[in-house]
């Protein structure tokens, strides 16, 4: 169970009923009670460079005191502490709202009379046959209206407010969720804040959390599980200043849970913070606690949301979104390729969920592969695609994991690219995501993927196949590759520099060929478009392709891997002088090539550099 500060304080008034008692007694009572908090603590702060002295006693006491009294509202209401501390933030109402709610000095428990008052109509009703009549439907209303009236809540538009008592059953756990609209829609999947109270209706707990069941019927409980743990691992190093808020990052809640509904709540739980139903703060501690957890929750979900001071009309899914949608068809716009190798392509990679495009120079391997990879996600959205390219120095500790030096004449263990990106893909299991590799056969691979090698292969990727890495301490979680990465690396087939790819990384990944395109209908209007000249256009196909033929028929020292690609020629200004362009193209660029081809007979690159601009 983790340390919940609210708890340990009730536990320890209970003991003292009728004592007055201050904050810094108390502190001095948890810094005494609970060394191993206070030393978790203590090396979190040291990591973020706290300004506060967490180092000392009296450090730690202020620390505490401080978080029971202005930063705690929960606690600092409470009639046994004497604390004179400045109150949270108290959000300002309009004349409409306080005419609906009352005034300012009636509106400090509204939630709270609110709440008990659902929870009262819930409770009279459960152990009936279930039906929403008019007083419960009521008294859920006011509840989340109340919700959606605050001002941590609708100065977001783009949240959405939901609450359940059930369907066609009542709920062991009734709750009232805040969803943003962008992420999910439902509590069934994605991240959301969610008030889940307790079975016994004893404590609401202020939450964010995670929806399981699309995970359960994907993956089964038992993986559900594994994957909900790993995305609040990878979430919660980005909220650890909720701990100063009182918030536990941790699903150690207790619902008194009898049903599963309920256990998968609990699991799926990444920060929590209990409310006794009897001692609910005001509503200004609600509001505050309310806007640090959504901000909390803006970040764990990676969406940069503006947090409007009065919104009149709710920001639409496009203004929000940094991404557009992206189709085959967009796609084919873009590619000379054909539909049917494009759909093919997109096929083989989303069954073998590893792919290798393979290709001489120019064939346009890294321009394909960015549009293969907006087309299979469904949107040019460049945070869910990242590149990375392999050379003979890439490591193990720049891809996976390992120590690097820290500046300070020590080594700190940091998280590799790919690393990284495996718990972006995780923590947003709806959505998918591209990594792609270019020069993947410049590195060492078995070197660079580790024991990664058995974790890409396509039906490895669930939570049952995580592993431990080699620089993994004893208290991190296992790691895997998640369903909904995919690879895509790209491979020279022309640079006699490389060796072949490793037999064992070959069998995970699906290669396909990519073909200079000199006669592709599209690559000719591509250069009619930027004005290139017919004459200049035919001397290309023509020469090119005669060019190809003999570079694929000389087995002996090139063959098919060398022929050259088209992208040489594929202007993106307008061509003012097209025989000038094409000589200095011919002269800088294809000449020097075949110079490195024909590094034995450079008569032939002469021959050819001649023949082509005859």
């Amino acid at each position: 169970m983790g340390f919940d500060l609210v708890n340990e304080v009730f536990e320890y008034l209970k003991d003292r009923t009728g004592q007055q008692l201050t904050a810094n007694d108390i502190a001095e009572h948890i810094y005494q009670s609970f060394p191993e908090y206070i030393e978790d603590r203590t090396l979190k702060s040291a990591s973020r460079n706290k300004s506060r002295d967490l180092t000392s006693k009296e450090g730690w006491v202020s620390q505490i005191s401080a978080e029971i009294g202005s930063k705690n509202p929960i606690i600092r209401s409470h009639p046994q502490i004497e604390v004179i501390e400045t109150r949270p933030k108290q959000y300002s109402f309009s004349p409409e709202k306080v005419k609906k709610f009352g005034a300012a000095s009636e509106m400090d428990h509204f939630f709270s009379k609110r709440l008990n008052s659902f929870l009262e109509a819930f409770n009279e009703r459960r152990d009936g046959p279930f039906s929403i009549d008019e007083d419960l439907s009521r008294a859920m209303s006011d509840l989340k209206g109340w919700v959606e009236e605050t001002h941590a809540v609708s100065s977001r538009p783009q949240l959405e407010v939901k609450i359940s008592v059930g369907k066609g059953n009542w709920a062991k756990s009734p709750w009232i969720a805040i969803l943003d609209k962008d992420v999910t829609t439902s509590t069934q999947s994605g991240i959301y804040v969610v008030f889940l109270i307790r079975e016994d209706l004893s404590t609401t707990y202020l939450t964010l959390n995670q929806g399981m069941t699309k995970l359960t019927n994907t993956l089964g409980d038992a993986a559900a599980v594994i994957e909900m743990k790993r995305v609040a691992e990878a979430v919660k190093p980005n909220i650890e200043n909720l701990e100063e808020e009182g918030f536990t990052l941790d699903n150690a809640i207790d619902l008194r849970a009898s049903s599963k509904a309920t256990k998968k709540y609990e699991a799926g739980t990444i920060a929590h913070l209990a409310l006794p139903n009897d001692a609910i703060p005001d509503d200004g501690a609600i509001e505050h606690f309310l806007d640090q957890l959504l901000n909390a929750y803006k970040t764990a979900i990676g969406v940069d949301v503006e947090i409007a001071e009065a919104p009149e009309e709710p920001l639409s899914a496009a203004t929000t979104s940094l991404s557009e949608p992206y189709s085959i068809g967009d796609a084919l716009g873009e590619l000379f390729l054909e539909r049917e190798e494009v759909e093919r392509h997109l096929e083989i990679w989303a069954n073998k969920k590893n792919l290798i495009l393979q290709g001489a120079p120019g064939v346009g391997k890294s321009f394909i592969a960015r549009r293969l990879a907006y087309a299979l996600i469904g949107f040019r959205d460049n945070r869910k695609v990242q590149t990375v390219q392999f050379h003979q120095s890439y490591s193990y500790e720049d891809f996976v994991q390992g120590y690097r030096p820290n500046g300070n004449q020590g080594f700190d263990r940091k998280n590799g690219s790919f690393y990284e990106f495996c718990n972006r893909a995780v923590s947003d299991p709806g959505s998918r995501y591209v990594f792609i590799i270019d020069e993947i056969n410049r590195g060492n691979l078995s070197k660079i993927f580790g024991e990664l090698m058995l974790l890409i292969e396509p039906d490895k990727r669930n939570p049952m196949w995580s592993t431990r890495l080699a620089y993994a301490t004893e208290n991190d979680p296992e790691f895997y590759v998640p369903a909904n990465l995919y690879i895509l690396g790209m491979m020279n087939t022309a640079d006699r520099s490389l060796s072949l790819v490793d037999y064992a990384l070959r069998r995970r990944f699906a290669f396909v060929a990519m073909e200079p395109l000199y006669g592709a209908p599209k690559f000719q209007k591509h250069l009619e478009k930027h004005g290139v000249s017919e004459s200049v256009i035919t001397q290309i196909k023509l020469g090119m392709s005669e060019l190809n033929q003999t570079i694929e028929s000389d087995r002996t020292n090139l063959g098919p891997g060398f022929r050259i690609g088209h992208s040489f020629f594929t202007p993106t200004q307008p061509v003012i002088n097209s025989e000038a362009w094409y000589r200095r193209i011919v002269e800088t660029e294809i000449h020097p090539l075949l110079e490195e081809y024909w590094f034995d007979s450079p008569e032939n690159a002469d021959q050819w550099r001649d023949r082509l601009l005859g």
